[in-house]
């Protein structure tokens, strides 16, 4: 509402709209990744395992998860590894993490056989 008004054709205020904007768009991402935690957390939450082909979701997800060059630009909440571990506790899944500077970082999923 605010951009649409025409106090927006300051650059200044246009700035600090679009800085809003951002940060609200921040915000959101921050509590849709709070409350995914607290239902994780939730005692009695239980999973709902089922059969999936493995290879076409890991090569799904390696698409969300790359992060290039311009990691810096992209900002996160800071909870994507809290939840992968709580979804690998969850699952009986064991996640190792190997990292070298500048070279990136390797996890490693170890599922367990039922």
């Amino acid at each position: 509402m605010l951009q649409g008004m025409e106090q927006a054709e300051d650059p200044l205020v246009r700035r600090l709209l679009n800085r809003m904007s951002i940060e609200s768009d921040r915000m959101i991402k921050l509590v849709d990744d709070v409350l995914l935690v607290s239902k994780m957390d939730t005692k009695g939450e239980t999973t709902n395992p089922e059969v999936v082909d493995l290879i076409e979701l890991v090569e799904n997800l390696i698409q969300q998860f790359y992060r290039g060059d311009n990691v810096k630009n992209i900002v996160g909440t800071g909870l994507g590894l809290y939840v992968v571990k709580r979804f690998a506790d969850l699952n009986h899944i064991k996640v190792e993490v190997r990292s070298k500077l500048k070279q990136g970082t390797t996890f490693t999923l170890t599922f367990q056989e039922e």
